[in-house]
C-alpha cells in the first residue's frame, strides 16, 4: 500500500490554519503549525537545496520590501479554490520603485 501526502489538504486543515482560504500571513507569526507545513519535504526525501533557498529568499525579499510597494489594482478580485488557489484575474497590482538607493 502506498500513501501519498497532498499537503494543500494539509494547508487546510482548520486545526493547524484558521480560516485556511483567508490570506494572513501573520498566521505564520506564533509557528504552531511547524508540523504541518511541509514547503521542503520531509525525512529522507527533503530537498537537499532549502537552506540556500531560505537564503537566497530573505536576500530577495529584503531587497524587495526596501525598494519597492505592490499596490494590487483590483482589491476584490474573486478565488478559484480548485485544485489550488488562484486568483480569477491573477492578482494583477503595480509595482513602484520607492527608493533610489544603491542596492549592496
Amino acid at each position: 500500500m502506498e500513501v501519498i501526502l497532498w499537503p494543500l489538504a494539509c494547508y487546510k486543515d482548520p486545526q493547524y490554519f484558521p480560516n485556511p482560504k483567508e490570506f494572513n500571513p501573520s498566521r505564520w507569526d506564533d509557528n504552531n503549525a511547524k508540523e504541518a507545513f511541509l514547503p521542503f519535504g520531509a525525512g529522507i526525501r527533503q530537498c537537499p537545496g532549502r537552506d540556500i533557498a531560505r537564503v537566497e529568499i530573505l536576500i530577495f525579499l529584503h531587497h524587495f520590501v526596501l525598494n519597492y510597494k505592490l499596490e494590487q489594482i483590483n482589491p476584490e478580485f474573486p478565488i478559484s479554490y480548485l485544485p489550488v488557489p488562484v486568483p480569477k484575474d491573477n492578482c494583477l497590482a503595480k509595482l513602484i520603485k520607492v527608493s533610489s538607493g544603491i542596492a549592496a
